[in-house]
């Protein structure tokens, strides 16, 4: 087991030592989604590997030393990118955009890494995969980024619990919760699928929304 965790430990010391780089905004994002997330990767396949207790300390001691630099000194370098030309920044960070019958399909805290490893898994089905990417608003929690990723996104703004990080929605300004997202959705045609459905009912003009 041990032999086994040294493939990825390996892939990440390699990948740790280029941090991920760009003078503008949209560079450092393109930059990660070029190859920087293979670093994430590596972390998530080491800390899978089957270890005893005391194997698992020293390799998880190794792939913290390695990797916490490379966050660290990335998560720096974006803070400095937004600090110098924080004009724009909201704009870059997409809404939805609603497709005539087709289903948007949510996963919650699905990084691009992990989006990657999606695709792979859907291409071994033989279905054909696109991959894109988009930033995230801030705070990157579930409150905050759900309602933006929903096609009632043009119903959002504000704040209406500083707590929890969540939006208002509509007129009123209640909290863009999920069953108040959903409602929205529904009253605007979109079909809003329930777990095991698969296809988008008929009439659904405007397209379909599961999670």
């Amino acid at each position: 087991p041990l032999a086994l965790a040294l493939e990825p430990l390996a892939r990440l010391a390699r990948g740790a030592m280029v941090v991920t780089a760009g003078e503008s905004l949209d560079a450092f994002a393109r930059d990660y989604a070029d190859g920087g997330w293979r670093v994430d990767r590596a972390l998530l396949d080491v800390l899978a590997q089957p270890l005893g207790s005391a194997q698992r300390e020293m390799v998880d001691r190794v792939a913290r030393r390695l990797y916490e630099r490379w966050i660290d000194e990335g998560a720096r370098r974006l803070q400095a990118i937004v600090a110098a030309g924080p004009a724009g920044v909201r704009e870059r960070v997409a809404a939805y955009r609603a497709d005539p019958e087709t289903c948007f399909l949510f996963v919650d805290g699905l990084r691009f890494d992990l989006g990657v490893r999606l695709g792979e898994m859907l291409e071994t089905r033989e279905l054909r995969v696109r991959l894109s990417h988009r930033l995230a608003p801030l705070p990157t929690v579930t409150p905050t980024a759900k309602p933006l990723a929903t096609p009632v996104v043009d119903a959002v703004g504000g704040v209406a619990s500083a707590e929890m990080f969540m939006p208002r929605l509509g007129a009123e300004g209640r909290a863009a919760d999920a069953v108040r997202l959903r409602d929205e959705m529904a009253r605007r045609g979109f079909a809003v699928m329930e777990r095991g459905e698969t296809r988008i009912p008929a009439g659904a003009t405007p397209g379909g929304w599961t999670e």
